[in-house]
Order: structure tokens, then C-alpha cells, then sequence
């Protein structure tokens, strides 16, 4: 090759990275409304080819860069992929990809020259924006290089500089267009279902998934006391449980607080321990909890304030105080306006008439509540009511006695079992009678002999005196095998042990007659009522009501009266009269023996009688014996 051919071939390669640095595609491409994978290679190459331009002419090559990678990925994460790549071979160096690990896990920039002068060496310099790892960048250059290191990393320092401000840049965009998707998400689930619980489960639902929590609940804050809306992927249950009072009770402490509560806490916030979120960590065995107050309601004659509780484990989310307190500005007055319009009807008139109440003068509201409530005594109309105490019996109480005198010999069942038909008992010690059954049967064998014998002699008078005596052996005989058969004791129906625990009796001496259990069938129950004696005049035949167990008390029973007992007894220092009444369905639980309380549902009264006929039969009686 002459010379001219060596000055043209050195100026076409001086121009190759100068034409990518002055490519108006790549610049377009780089500086795109998103940094998509081509945004990526672009930069990328303007990068090789700053330093080509730069470094080159003090390294004596017209392209010291060999090879380049861009890796980006989440932050402060494990999943960082390349992104782009420059370089004149299609094959990857591994020398390359070690300096983009070592950058990455010592979050600084790292130079690698190469064991010998002409070697090739490698610079990496992580991307840290607001000391946060959103990748790294990784440049390999041929052996001439190694003496102009620095600048090349000073040049890298400038060039991930630009390129992290625009990452930041193109992410918070990227952020904010999700926010305002997460939010109208979180309106729209706000206002799904029928009613605002259903509304509430999946505004919970929707951000829990979203925070990565365990349970996130939302409750209202009402007149100093705070209601569970809804928890999120359902199991929200009325019945009070430790984990819903803990959560109720962080509630609390968030709306006395008037700000949002975190747990664990930072150091400045070591003087507030906040015991009730403290406790639902322990309770429900989580790491970090979160509760923000919502503010939906201005009117101040109508509190009402949405909380919010969240629960996961692991570390707590960045910024989830403010996610949760922009949200509520739209969100907080959907499930305000929802739990508002779920009231009933009445209270919602009762909170309208007050409002215009509290309008009026002092003495013209006293005279309307006066009248108001004179008026609803005399025409508003309920159904009355009448309570007693109620137990379980059964329709039938068969006893199982002992059939003759002996002694217990064993006991199987106790107080409270299920027998079925035939079932044994227990039994009584049968030795004495298998005696008296030997003893018989060998006095009858002994007759037999002697009739025999006297037949043989022809003394008619000897063989009737013997026949006699046969009989009445026999007739002992008989006696003994009946007792020997009823030694075993056996159900007569399909029962419960009422009473009669003989398993501390074992060996006891029992008389003929003696109680030994008491049955009642499987389905036959009646509920025995103790009706106060000033209320007996209203239970008629037929009426119905219900019934409350000691021991079901979430469950209801109805009944009908079907017996009235004129018969007055005292119980508990009272004057009752017994109620019979029959139970519409008895459920697999009931027992005989059990107790709780029952309401028969009697004629509609008006509402002065029923909470004012007590006082005025009192002292009509009263005045009665006073006045006669």
C-alpha cells in the first residue's frame, strides 16, 4: 500500500467515529419522549465514539474502543440486563463483564488494565442516581489505552451523568402516568358493588396486591368510634376477634393522632411507641404497619374520617405515607359519600331533622322534642315483647331403675351421651343370682326324683305334696332367670343420658326401684318458660317467638306457645308462670338441661305503653292498697 492509500485509509477510519457522533438518527433516537432499547444503543455508540475521538489521537489508534455494554434494571436490585452493546466482534468478553460486576456490587468506578502493555483494559462506572443502583456502564479498550485511563473515566463520569438525569427524568414521567392509572384504578374499584363494603374490599384488595402487604383494612371513624369497612381479599367477620380489636384500636390511635402512624419507627420518633400498632405486629406476626387518617368530611356536624391500616413483612415501602396520602384526596370522599348514602333511611332523617333543629331557638326545640315525643308514644306502634328465662326439657324422661335388690356392677354411659336403642347401660353383679339358679335347679331336679319315686310307690298323697313343691321351686326358678336377664341394663329408645352418673358407684349396694338414669328421646324437646307474673296476661296459644341459648348464643330457635301453667311459682326472688312451647327446628346442638333466654312475640303496642306500663301498674297497685 503507497502512501496516499495509508492517509486515505487512516482518515476513513478518523471519520467513522466522528459520522456516529454527528448521526442525526442516533441523536433523534436518544433523545425520544422514552429511553427504549434503540434510545439505548444510541446512546451507547455516541459514547464508544466520544472516546474513540477523544483518546484516540493519545493513544495512537484511530478506534481504541473494543467492546461496550449498557446494563440497567430495577433499583438496588439483583436483575440488571444488558440493554445494549458496541463493538466491532460478535463475541462478548468476559474480562468486560467481570468490571461491570465488580462496579455493581462496590457501587464506585472501576479500572481494569490488562496484565501487559498491550493487553486490553476495561472501565466500569455504575449507575447511582440519588444513591441508587439503576445499572451500570462498561467500556473495553485496547492495550495503547491503558496510559489514558483517567480521561476516558472522566469523560464516562460526564457522559452517565447526562444519561442518569435523563433516566430520572423519563422514570418520574413514567411514575406520574402510573400514579394517575393507580389512582383512577383505585376511584373506579372505590365505586364498584352494591355498597360501600363491597367498594372498600376491593379498593383494600387492589392495594395490597399493589404494596406487596399482607392485609391492608379500611374502617370510618364516626363520632369518636371507628367501624371495619372491609379487609382486603375477603374474610372480614362481625364477630369480634383479638386481631380486630388490635386493629380498630391502631385506628384509634391514627385519628387521636391526627397523622399517619408507621411502626417499626425511626430514631427521631423513638419518645412515641405507639402501643396499639405495636400490638398488631405482634398479634398478627408482622414486620412493619402502617396507618393514614383520611379527612373526607369538612362538615363539622358530620365527622367522618376514612383510616387506613396496611401490614407486611420484609421492609417497609418507600414513600408509602404519601402514596397513601395523595390517594385519599380523591378516594376518601367516594367511600365517605357511599357509607353515607348505606345508612338507613331513618337515621339519615333523624341527622336532617337535627340539623335543622339545632337552627331553631332553645325553647322551640324543647317544645318540638316534647311533642315529638308524646306523639310517638301514642301513635308509633311496635310488636311487644315479653322475656323470661327458657330451658330446654325433654317431652319424654324415661328413668331406668334397678329391678331388684343387688349390687352395681359396672357403668358405661354418663350425663350428656348418646345412646341408641338397646344400647347397654350398665349392668348389676349377677353372681348371687347364677348361685341361687344352681341351688333351684338342683332342688327341682331333687323333686323330680322324689315325685318319681313316690309315684312308683302309689302314695297319691306324697306325689301332689311333692308337685306342689316343684311349682314353687319352678316358679323361684323363673324369678331368677328374669333377674338374670335384666342384670344388663339397656336403652328403650334413641336417646341422651339426662342424669345419672354411677361411674364413681361401682360396687354400691342398690334397692329395688332405686334410679339409676334418666333418658330423653333424640328429637322431642319442649322450652319451658318462666314468665313474669305482670306479663302472663299477654301470652296466648300460638304465639310465636324465639329463642337464645347459654351455650349457641349465635344461633336463634323459634317456637310456639302451646300450654299456659295458672300455677304461680318463685324463682330467683320473682313470681313466674310456666310457659310450654315447641320448638319449630331443633338444631344437631341442643341438648336437655340447656338455658338462655326467649321473647314471645305478643300484640303491637304503642311505644308509651310499652316502656311506661311497668311504672303504672306499680303504682296503680299501689294506690290501690292505699286507696281501696
Amino acid at each position: 500500500m503507497g502512501r496516499i492509500e495509508q492517509i486515505e485509509a487512516q482518515h476513513l477510519s478518523r471519520t467513522a467515529p466522528l459520522s456516529l457522533f454527528t448521526d442525526v438518527a442516533l441523536w433523534r433516537g436518544l433523545v425520544s419522549a422514552e429511553l427504549t432499547e434503540e434510545a439505548h444503543k444510541a446512546w451507547l455508540k455516541l459514547f464508544c465514539a466520544q472516546i474513540d475521538l477523544m483518546i484516540g489521537p493519545l493513544a495512537g489508534k484511530d478506534l481504541v474502543v473494543r467492546d461496550a455494554l449498557l446494563a440497567l434494571g430495577p433499583p438496588d436490585s439483583d436483575r440488571y440486563v444488558r440493554v445494549a452493546r458496541h463493538g466491532p466482534s460478535s463475541e462478548e468478553s468476559l474480562l468486560l463483564a467481570e468490571a461491570a460486576e465488580r462496579a455493581m456490587l462496590s457501587r464506585r468506578a472501576i479500572i481494569q488494565p490488562g496484565g501487559t502493555p498491550n493487553a486490553a483494559c476495561q472501565i466500569a462506572q455504575p449507575l447511582l442516581i440519588e444513591d441508587r443502583l439503576f445499572g451500570v456502564v462498561a467500556v473495553e479498550l485496547v492495550g495503547e489505552a491503558q496510559a489514558h485511563l483517567e480521561p476516558a473515566m472522566r469523560l464516562s463520569q460526564w457522559a452517565i451523568a447526562w444519561f442518569g438525569w435523563r433516566l430520572k427524568a423519563v422514570r418520574e414521567a413514567v411514575d406520574k402516568s402510573q400514579d394517575l392509572r393507580g389512582t383512577l384504578e383505585a376511584a373506579r374499584r372505590a365505586t364498584s358493588g352494591p355498597s360501600v363494603v363491597s367498594g372498600s374490599e376491593a379498593l383494600a384488595t387492589q392495594l395490597a396486591d399493589d404494596l406487596g402487604a399482607m392485609r391492608v383494612l379500611i374502617g370510618v371513624r364516626r363520632h369518636l368510634k371507628t367501624r371495619l369497612l372491609a379487609t382486603s381479599h375477603g374474610g372480614f367477620s362481625k364477630v369480634t376477634t383479638t386481631f380486630l380489636e388490635t386493629a380498630l384500636a391502631a385506628m384509634d390511635e391514627a385519628v387521636d393522632a391526627a397523622r399517619a402512624i408507621h411502626v417499626p419507627l425511626n430514631a427521631s420518633e423513638a419518645t412515641f411507641p405507639h402501643l396499639a400498632h405495636l400490638r398488631l405486629l405482634r398479634v398478627h406476626d408482622a414486620d412493619w404497619a402502617v396507618s393514614v387518617p383520611w379527612e373526607a368530611s369538612r362538615d363539622s356536624s358530620n365527622p367522618n374520617r376514612i383510616v387506613l391500616s396496611a401490614l407486611g413483612r420484609g421492609p417497609l415501602p418507600t414513600d408509602l405515607e404519601a402514596q397513601l396520602s395523595n390517594l385519599s384526596k380523591i378516594v376518601a370522599p367516594i367511600l365517605a359519600a357511599r357509607e353515607e348514602a348505606d345508612q338507613p333511611m331513618s337515621r339519615r332523617l333523624l341527622r336532617g331533622m337535627a340539623g335543622l333543629l339545632r337552627q331553631m331557638p332553645l325553647f322551640l326545640l324543647g317544645i318540638a322534642a316534647i311533642g315529638l315525643v308524646i306523639a310517638a308514644g301514642i301513635f308509633v306502634k311496635l310488636d311487644y315483647q315479653v322475656s323470661g328465662d327458657a330451658s330446654i326439657e325433654g317431652t319424654i324422661r324415661r328413668s331406668i331403675v334397678a329391678p331388684f335388690d343387688g349390687y352395681l356392677a359396672t357403668a358405661d354411659v354418663r350425663p350428656g351421651d348418646r345412646v341408641l336403642a338397646g344400647a347397654r347401660l350398665g349392668s348389676l353383679d349377677d353372681r348371687e343370682l347364677k348361685l341361687q339358679k344352681l341351688d333351684l335347679e338342683a332342688r327341682l331336679a331333687e323333686t323330680s326324683k322324689q315325685i318319681d319315686e313316690a309315684v312308683g310307690q302309689r302314695d297319691p298323697a306324697k306325689v301332689n305334696i311333692l308337685s306342689a313343691r316343684r311349682d314353687q321351686v319352678r316358679a323361684q326358678l323363673t324369678e331368677v332367670s328374669e333377674n338374670l336377664e335384666r342384670t344388663v341394663l339397656t336403652a328403650p329408645f334413641d336417646g341422651y343420658i339426662v342424669s345419672g352418673d354411677k361411674t364413681q358407684s361401682i360396687g354400691s349396694p342398690l334397692r329395688r326401684g332405686d334410679t339409676l338414669y334418666e333418658l330423653s328421646p333424640l328429637d322431642g324437646f319442649r322450652v319451658a318458660i318462666d314468665v313474669p307474673q305482670a306479663d302472663f296476661s299477654a301470652i296466648k296459644l300460638g304465639q310465636s317467638g324465639q329463642l337464645v341459648l347459654a351455650s349457641l348464643p349465635f344461633d336463634t330457635f323459634s317456637f310456639v306457645v302451646q300450654r299456659l301453667s295458672p300455677q304461680a311459682t318463685a324463682h330467683e326472688g320473682k313470681t313466674v308462670f310456666r310457659v310450654e312451647a315447641k320448638l319449630s327446628q331443633v338444631g344437631g346442638l341442643v341438648r336437655p338441661g340447656m338455658q338462655g333466654v326467649a321473647h314471645v312475640k305478643t300484640e303491637p303496642k304503642s311505644v308509651g305503653w310499652i316502656y311506661t306500663h311497668g311504672v303504672v301498674d306499680w303504682l296503680r297497685l299501689k294506690l290501690w292498697a292505699i286507696f281501696p
